[in-house]
């Protein structure tokens, strides 16, 4: 009678350990599917076939391992006391309201990074740029011309009157403002 007992419980135990693992690789797998892919933030707001949500996901394949090393080289430069930091600036800018310009100011006050971090942060920056420039051609392949229209512009994409495309080494150059005063007054000063 005891052995049957003991049986029962060891049967019990095994099925409760089971179920904790097959919890635990469900959970997992959730948490790697909410993970971003590189073209959420171009594709995000777009209604795409399921042949071009087929494409769209080779693309995140194929830069996948990139986006995630920029984002591991990115959360090591700085020290968990300057990420803190930034994200209580970032919140407390958009709380403010303030212009994208003037909560950049204050994050970076606020972060108090050093000249080697600086050099770092701006170094993964043109990568990510440079990937993001390249997610965007592949993803120009896959999308029709109405949602290409619909995609986010890439900072530093217009060129002259702000027309895209255009090359911005024609653009002339503005006369500073001192200029202009002194011919209006007629001085060479």
């Amino acid at each position: 009678m005891r052995s049957v007992k003991n049986i029962l419980c060891l049967c019990l135990i095994i099925a409760l350990a089971a179920s904790a693992s097959a919890d635990e690789k469900k959970k997992t797998r959730e948490r790697k599917q909410r993970t971003p892919g590189v073209t959420a933030r171009f594709v995000g707001k777009l209604e795409l076939t399921d042949a071009q949500k087929e494409q769209v996901q080779q693309i995140d394949k194929k830069f996948a391992e990139r986006a995630a090393s920029l984002r591991k080289e990115r959360a090591g430069v700085m020290t968990q006391e300057q990420r803190t930091a930034q994200r209580d600036a970032q919140k407390a800018a958009k709380e403010a309201g303030k212009k994208p310009a003037e909560a950049r100011k204050d994050v970076a006050a606020a972060v108090k990074m050093t000249d080697e971090q600086q050099a770092k942060m701006k170094e993964l920056t043109a990568k990510q740029q440079t990937l993001s420039r390249e997610v965007m051609a592949a993803l120009k392949s896959v999308l029709t011309p109405e949602q290409l229209k619909k995609l986010p512009r890439q900072r530093g994409a217009r060129g002259e009157k702000g027309k895209p495309g255009a090359d911005k080494t024609e653009q002339p150059k503005r006369k500073k403002k001192s200029e202009k005063t002194k011919k209006d007054d007629g001085t060479d000063g």
